[in-house]
């Protein structure tokens, strides 16, 4: 059997500040379409290879503060449970039915 040489792909990380704008992905050629996700995020599509090859990003920076956060509540979130689960872990759990009431009060207004 042949073994076929793989060539890496370079993955292009590009931002440019002026413009704020960012690419992210392989580099573009002839076949390359952009298909546009939303107002600020265009996939670039290879036609002949059928697969997508990368991401323009525009408004990076406002894109990149959601992002941050986004990250930051997700921590915060995280620290905030660890010390809840810490701080009143020995309290009893009490088991929570949510249908278990709901034909209770639907009924009670409906009579």
């Amino acid at each position: 059997m042949e073994k076929r040489k793989r060539r890496k792909k370079r993955i292009i990380l590009k931002i440019d500040e002026k413009m704020d704008i960012a690419y992210i992905g392989l580099p573009t050629n002839s076949s390359t379409i952009g298909i546009d996700l939303d107002e600020d995020i265009t996939l670039h599509f290879d036609t002949q290879k059928r697969e997508i090859i990368g991401l323009t990003i525009l408004h990076w920076e406002r894109i990149k503060k959601k992002l941050e956060l986004r990250n930051r509540a997700k921590e915060s979130v995280k620290v905030i449970t660890n010390y809840l689960l810490k701080k009143y872990s020995n309290l009893p759990v009490l088991p929570i039915y949510p249908n278990a009431f709901s034909n209770k009060i639907v009924s009670s207004y409906t009579h």
